[in-house]
Order: C-alpha cells, then sequence, then structure tokens
C-alpha cells in the first residue's frame, strides 16, 4: 500500500465515518474547552446614558429628509469630538477614583459608541466595573450636554445676526480695492454700533454653531445605572473555534491512527513471511 493510496480522499472519508463517534467527542470536548477560556478573559461590563435630541416642531415647520439627516450628523460630529470627549475625560477624573478609568482622549473613544433612534440618543461605555462603565458613560452624557448648550447659543446668535443683517440692507457687491473680489455692504444702521462687522460676526456664529438649529431641543433622559452583571462577549467565536479544533484533532487522530496499523499488519507480514 502506497503513501498516496493511504491518503487519498476515499480513505480519509473511509475512515472519517467509521470513527463518526470519536469526532463527535472531540467536538463536545473543544466546544467546552473554548467555553472555559472564556472564564479567562476580563468580565466587561456595559452602560448606557440617554438624551433625547430632537426639533422643535411648535417653532419651526418639519423638515426634509435631507436637512434632517444633515443635522443628526452635525449633532454626531460635536458628541465624539475631540473637545467633548476630552472635557469628559477631565470630568470622568474629577469624580471617578478607578484606576483603569480612560487616560486621554484615545482611550476614552475606545470604550465608547453612540445609538440613535429617532430622537433617543443612547452614550454607551464599557468598563472594568459596573460603577467604572456607568461613570463613563455619565460623564460623556454631561460634558455632550454642555457642548451642546454652547453650540445651541451660538446658532441663537447667527440667527440674530441674519434677522439683523436683513434689517440693515447688508448685501454682497464689488469690492472697488480688489477687482473680482467681493466685500459687504450695508445700506441702513443696525440695532448694532458696527452694521458693517455683522457678516463678519455671523459667519464666526455660525461655525461655533457646529451645524445645529436654534429650533432644536435636548434633554438627559436617563442617567446610566451600573449593570448587574458583565456582557459575555465573544464566547461563541471561541466555542466554535473549540469544537472546529477538536474535530480537526479527532480526523487527525483517526487517519494516522488507521495510517498507523496499516503500516503495522504489513510490517507483521513482511516479518512472518520472512521467517517462513
Amino acid at each position: 500500500m502506497s503513501f498516496t493510496e493511504d491518503f487519498s480522499a476515499t480513505q480519509v472519508l473511509r475512515k472519517v465515518l467509521v470513527g463518526w463517534h470519536w469526532i463527535l467527542i472531540g467536538a463536545i470536548l473543544g466546544g467546552f474547552f473554548g467555553w472555559g477560556l472564556t472564564s479567562l478573559r476580563a468580565p466587561r461590563y456595559e452602560a448606557g446614558a440617554v438624551l433625547s435630541i430632537g426639533f422643535d416642531y411648535a417653532r419651526v415647520a418639519e423638515m426634509d429628509d435631507t436637512v434632517t439627516s444633515y443635522v443628526g450628523l452635525r449633532v454626531r460630529d460635536l458628541l465624539l469630538s475631540d473637545e467633548t470627549i476630552q472635557a469628559a475625560v477631565e470630568g470622568l477624573h474629577s469624580t471617578a477614583r478607578s484606576a483603569s478609568a480612560p487616560a486621554d482622549v484615545q482611550e476614552f473613544r475606545s470604550r465608547i459608541w453612540l445609538a440613535e433612534e429617532g430622537s433617543r440618543w443612547e452614550l454607551a461605555a464599557r468598563g472594568l466595573t459596573p460603577e467604572e462603565s456607568a461613570a463613563i458613560a455619565d460623564a460623556w452624557a454631561e460634558s455632550s450636554l454642555r457642548a451642546l448648550d454652547q453650540a445651541m447659543i451660538h446658532a441663537i446668535r447667527a440667527a440674530e445676526l441674519q434677522t439683523a443683517i436683513y434689517r440693515a440692507g447688508c448685501k454682497l457687491v464689488e469690492d472697488p480695492a480688489s477687482p473680482g473680489g467681493a466685500i459687504w455692504q450695508c445700506e441702513t444702521p443696525d440695532d448694532s454700533d458696527r452694521p458693517h462687522d455683522l457678516p463678519a460676526e455671523l459667519l464666526r456664529e455660525a461655525s461655533l454653531s457646529k451645524g445645529l438649529l436654534p429650533a432644536m431641543s435636548f434633554s438627559f433622559l436617563q442617567r446610566a445605572e451600573p449593570p448587574s452583571a458583565p456582557v459575555v462577549w465573544g464566547r461563541g467565536g471561541l466555542i466554535l473555534a473549540g469544537m472546529l479544533f477538536g474535530i480537526w484533532i479527532a480526523v487527525m487522530a483517526l487517519v494516522f491512527r488507521r495510517n498507523g496499523e496499516a503500516s503495522r499488519k504489513i510490517a507483521e507480514s513482511a516479518t512472518d513471511g520472512g521467517g517462513a
């Protein structure tokens, strides 16, 4: 019997079918081994604070999906901005006393994720203890509310400046000192002592508003509660990997065991023939 014949697909399949019960045992043992490995991982706790962020349709007409999506993206950018995260890190360390709490923006960002469902925005976080996960989520929610407050102040101011520019009769005209350029020209005085500075002030306030609209509303719906149990993460993948590993070990054992028995019988036959 040649090496190629011993390890042909037909021979391997026959050996696997004959020893199917060993393969099943290997899969079960491998699955238990993978399940046991999950207990070696550090527990992970998850908690989330909930904000309500939407539009006050009592003050503004309902907007189309394009505008709503754009503003929603600007809100998301604000909540995940470095400035908001840095404020959350500072707020966390001023209240929490956990040695494993995120120390910088990058580490904090790796512990959080944002989930939006209608006007409900969940600011979720993970930690090594229940209290730590809740503290991270609350710190992020509080810094986000402050960022939203500040941006809303600038959004309201930008809206007021738009009205002031309209009353002052400001418009873009060609710049006589720079052919091809344009400048703002205001025809009548406004409540402001510097009507000609209104356009620049509007651009500055619009930039600081971070794309928010003055008709938006937001509030803190729910603080994060420390979870009662850790989240079991990666258990399914480890169990599956353990089962596949057990199956592979069982198949290899069957193949080489059968091949070893065949080789031993051939050697015994050759020995008996030589003796005769």
